[in-house]
């Protein structure tokens, strides 16, 4: 017959709670005695060049921003192939080019459509040969559809600030 294991006694809960409230008091502190409030989080973020040189992720990670947030001619490239798209939503000043580069391996159609959606009136139609790139500066401020027939349920929204 086997002798039971000795169990080990555990902390009150109180000591618990005690010990997390401490810590996450100290890890919220601004470091000086007047007893301020903490001071809020904050946050940076990369491009995905420096992501993949850092965290090791591929090149072709998507770096997008939120709709509204102007990208750079630098920023706004659209990669694209029968896989992903990304990003699919681009704000770019006025002025301010549009690459889509085709990452994919065969040749695909972009289409940018005068508006968003349903409008269908097409204002510029390219086609994008594997591993090239095509250029386009948006006439007029507004929003524009795309759409690209690597991925045929897919419409991308390019929105141009004035």
């Amino acid at each position: 017959m086997s002798s039971p294991i000795p169990s080990r006694p555990r902390p009150a809960p109180t000591a618990v709670v005690a010990i997390t409230v401490a810590v996450a008091l100290t890890a919220c502190s601004t470091g000086d005695d007047r007893g301020d409030r903490a001071e809020p989080a904050r946050t940076t973020s990369t491009t995905a060049a420096t992501t993949s040189a850092i965290a090791g992720t591929p090149p072709n990670a998507c770096d997008s921003k939120m709709p509204g947030e102007v990208m750079t001619a630098e920023e706004a490239v659209i990669r694209f192939s029968s896989q992903q798209v990304c990003p699919g939503y681009v704000t770019v000043a006025l002025g301010t080019p549009v690459t889509w580069r085709n990452t994919g391996d065969a040749v695909y159609t972009v289409t940018i459509k005068a508006g968003p959606l349903p409008s269908s009136t097409a204002i510029r139609q390219e086609r994008v040969d594997p591993g090239a790139t095509v250029v386009v500066e948006l006439p007029t401020a507004g929003q524009f559809a795309w759409t690209t027939d690597a991925l045929e349920a897919f419409v991308g929204t390019i929105e141009v600030q004035g």
